[in-house]
């Protein structure tokens, strides 16, 4: 396989993975704004624990895009 194509791969998968936290992040933004809008006590503490567990999936996807970075980074010193 050439460097390029490795390179390829890397930066195809970073891309995917900043799309995939872009939809997270616009995710959890609109059930902020739902939280704020509630008044129930009960969708209010429903609404926290998916902010909660959409939050961690960002910082999921946030460290798998920095090693994605230095696997690509590293791909890209070696190019001739």
């Amino acid at each position: 396989m050439k460097s390029t194509d490795v390179l390829d791969a890397y930066l195809w998968d970073l891309r995917a993975q900043a799309e995939s936290k872009l939809r997270c992040l616009t995710k959890v933004q609109q059930l902020v704004q739902e939280y704020a809008r509630s008044k129930d006590a009960s969708a209010r503490a429903k609404l926290q624990t998916q902010i909660l567990a959409d939050l961690t999936d960002v910082v999921t996807i946030t460290e798998s895009m920095k090693s994605v970075s230095r696997q690509a980074f590293d791909a890209a010193s070696t190019l001739t």
